[in-house]
């Protein structure tokens, strides 16, 4: 769900976030799971009821290896493209991407907030 364009600016933040190696895969595995799940709940009124039932129940805790996820998952890709998804996807990944450098700047020097600021702007 996460196009290279967006690991781009990912990784542009993580390092504006002096973030080591491992904080980046870690951090980057974390956004993936926050935008899917708020891809998700966009068209959760797509979804067959059962579907829609257990996204409203599990979505907080819900693990990939759930079989439903999986379930939902092939429902999704046989019903939108990938530039469809990516369509989607794109005005979830700026507000998602918002609220992560609004959490991530508390306590940080005005420069470096402002400059994660700019990342998102320039989106």
């Amino acid at each position: 769900m996460v196009s290279e364009e967006y690991k781009q600016i990912l990784f542009k933040i993580f390092e504006l976030l002096s973030f080591s190696e491992g904080e980046k895969f870690t951090a980057l595995e974390t956004f993936k799971r926050k935008l899917s799940s708020e891809v998700l709940l966009s068209i959760q009124a797509e979804l067959p009821k059962d579907q829609q039932d257990w996204l409203r129940e599990n979505i907080s805790s819900a693990n990939t290896q759930e079989p439903m996820i999986a379930e939902i998952g092939k429902f999704v890709h046989d019903k939108y493209t990938k530039e469809e998804l990516h369509e989607k996807a794109r005005p979830l990944f700026k507000k998602v991407l918002e609220d992560y450098i609004a959490f991530m700047s508390q306590g940080l020097e005005a420069e470096k907030t402002e400059k994660l600021k700019m990342v998102v702007e320039n989106l």
